[in-house]
């Protein structure tokens, strides 16, 4: 009797080894390599690998996530922004998840460097909503800390200086440049220091003509390219 026992003890140990190998080789998933990852959110400085991936191939990223899409003159503004943005956070320095950051209107290169148009208003934006995905802490010094309710709407930005904090714990400020083309426009974004004015990350993209034009209207009549003389 003894003996019974003590075999089907060991049968049971084993039985139950065998179950917990298992168990364990179907908990445990293989690491990724670069080459197997795939197109995903990610949280931009909570995960390094998916962002040194596609920040390595900004235009590869593009390009898969619009798979669906033929033609580039049907990708939109802010995907080339996204592009540009998860370089720049790649390149990063000094600025953390917890770093108050700012972003202002992008400038025409040739311009006086204070004023702008629906283009640089719109790549401020999107470059706003991506660095907050990307992980950033961003203060919208838009914002008035009220809601203003009128007959037209209900509204909590303004651009009066009058209705906006005077002070805000800014230490970064995201902003850059476009210089348009003939083929498109080139976009340099870069995040300064507020007080060292240290440029502590930059990125460089291009918007090709088919997408910026959906701002950026053409100066042309009849097929013919208008030029101020």
């Amino acid at each position: 009797m003894k003996k019974i026992i003590i075999v089907a003890s060991v049968w049971a140990l084993l039985t139950g080894c065998e179950t917990l190998q298992q168990w364990k080789q179907a908990k445990i998933k293989p690491e990724q390599t670069n080459d197997e990852l795939i197109l995903e959110n990610f949280q931009g400085h909570h995960d390094t690998a998916m962002l040194s991936h596609w920040a390595r191939d900004p235009h590869r990223y593009i390009n898969q996530a619009n798979q669906h899409i033929r033609s580039d003159s049907r990708l939109s503004i802010s995907d080339y922004v996204e592009a540009m943005a998860i370089k720049l956070v790649k390149n990063m320095r000094y600025v953390t998840d917890k770093t108050p950051v700012a972003v202002a209107s992008f400038v025409p290169v040739d311009s006086n460097l204070e004023e702008t148009n629906l283009f640089g208003i719109h790549l401020a934006e999107s470059f706003q909503h991506q660095a907050q995905v990307l992980g950033l802490s961003v203060i919208d010094y838009k914002a008035t800390g009220t809601i203003r309710v009128t007959e037209t709407g209900d509204f909590a930005l303004s651009r009066d200086i009058d209705e906006l904090r005077q002070w805000h714990p800014i230490e970064y400020v995201l902003t850059g440049t476009f210089t348009q083309k003939d083929n498109g426009v080139e976009v340099v974004a870069r995040v300064v220091g507020i007080e060292s004015r240290a440029v502590v990350a930059s990125a460089q993209g291009f918007i090709p003509s088919s997408v910026a034009t959906q701002l950026m209207p053409t100066m042309k009549k009849d097929g013919i390219k208008l030029v101020s003389q």
